[in-house]
């Protein structure tokens, strides 16, 4: 029996002048404007600071626009909510098109995809158990299957758009900006809400004050969920 896996990928493509440029969709997804906190960064009037982002759904692809001034026009139909990418799709921003290319391909037992691509490290965020901190997996919602490295002693967690960026942005507009924040104090998390409008729960119980976490923990922002692991837990 093989022990290959048949994985989905996706990268966009352009042209600056003749030169063609790609990028690939990481696990985490990408995030496109003016701003130079973007993993791609577009020089034209028309985008927006932070203007759009392209993840990985449970269901495929998907392009959010981070409530942009001038748009995210996909196949020429401006972007009004969340929208699945099929091969071939053209993304505009601007004067700006992008073309995504989806496939797939085979990767050997528990090969990850960042390594097939050779991505840069510090855009890529998926962590292995020896990674010596803890991490976040969403579980449910809007990026199903992203993790977040617990790489600060204090993420603030919020709702990504175009005016903020925060360590861990989530497309959910039920969450505040900022909505809440994850504190290393001593050897122990804790989960801290922000005085967002929905609240913050853990194992389904709205926080209230400080919450420490343990492995396996459930968080609870809009309607989003995301699993808290401690280092060396499988």
């Amino acid at each position: 029996m093989s022990d290959h896996t048949q994985v989905e990928f996706a990268r966009l493509v352009w042209k600056t002048g003749e030169t063609e440029n790609e990028k690939f969709i990481t696990q985490e997804g990408i995030t496109i404007g003016r701003s130079s906190q973007n993993n791609l960064v577009i020089d034209d009037l028309a985008a927006s600071r932070f203007h759009c982002k392209v993840l990985r759904d449970e269901a495929g692809f998907v392009l959010i626009d981070l409530e942009s001034t001038n748009g995210t026009f996909l196949n020429d139909s401006r972007v009004t909510e969340n929208a699945s990418l099929t091969n071939g799709d053209q993304i505009r921003i601007g004067k700006q098109i992008f073309k995504i290319q989806i496939a797939y391909t085979e990767l050997a037992g528990q090969t990850l995809i960042e390594e097939k691509f050779e991505l840069p490290l510090e855009e890529t965020r998926i962590v292995s158990e020896d990674s010596g901190v803890p991490w976040l997996i969403v579980s449910s919602g809007t990026g199903k299957g992203s993790t977040f490295n617990m790489s600060k002693k204090r993420m603030q967690i919020g709702r990504a758009s175009r005016d903020k960026q925060w360590d861990i942005d989530l497309v959910d507009r039920s969450v505040s900006r900022p909505h809440a924040e994850i504190v290393q104090e001593k050897d122990a998390w804790v989960l801290v809400d922000l005085g967002s409008i929905n609240g913050t729960t853990l194992n389904g119980v709205r926080v209230t004050g400080q919450q420490a976490l343990k492995d396996g923990d459930v968080i609870g922002f809009g309607e989003t969920l995301l699993v808290f692991r401690e280092k060396g837990k499988d």
